[in-house]
């Protein structure tokens, strides 16, 4: 690039005005300084996305190697039928886990303890009207009443 082009400052209004001077007067610089900055963002982007993924797994290993030692520390406290270790920081103690206790259904229940969710198998409905089947409960939405979807800008190379 013949010089970087810092859009990050730049306003709309500007970059607006470097858009049009690419457009209606076909200027190739223009259009190669744009290229470059899109270019040069996504870069940043992919090397900070690198970065979060290498913190990301320097996490899970940490958290995983703090699991590991709580699990040996409570293995040998289990062993020794100890309760708890003392450190300078405080101490490690043996806890039972909690939560609710378990539960077995072995029969019928009544509805008012079911939990029911009931939705529409739209892939079957699709299927059933591909197949000619006429449903009274689907109608189709007309397009207009369809939110835009919008558009986006690709990069070809």
């Amino acid at each position: 690039m013949s010089g970087t082009l810092d859009v990050a400052s730049m306003s709309d209004e500007a970059l607006d005005a470097l858009v049009s001077q690419a457009i209606i007067q076909k200027s190739v610089t223009c259009s190669n300084n744009l290229w470059e900055a899109i270019e040069q963002a996504d870069a940043v982007a992919t090397a900070n996305k690198q970065l979060e993924e290498a913190a990301r797994c320097r996490r899970n290993n940490a958290e995983a190697e703090a699991a590991r030692i709580k699990e040996r520390i409570l293995f040998h406290l289990q062993a020794r039928d100890l309760k708890a270790l003392p450190s300078s920081f405080g101490k490690f103690a043996r806890q039972a886990n909690g939560g609710h206790k378990p539960l077995r259904i072995t029969g019928e229940f009544p509805d008012e303890f079911a939990r029911i969710k009931r939705e529409a198998d739209l892939d079957k409905i699709r299927q059933a009207i591909k197949e000619g089947e006429c449903l009274e409960f689907v109608e189709f939405i007309p397009v207009e009443d369809l939110p835009n979807k919008g558009e986006h800008l690709r990069l070809k190379s």
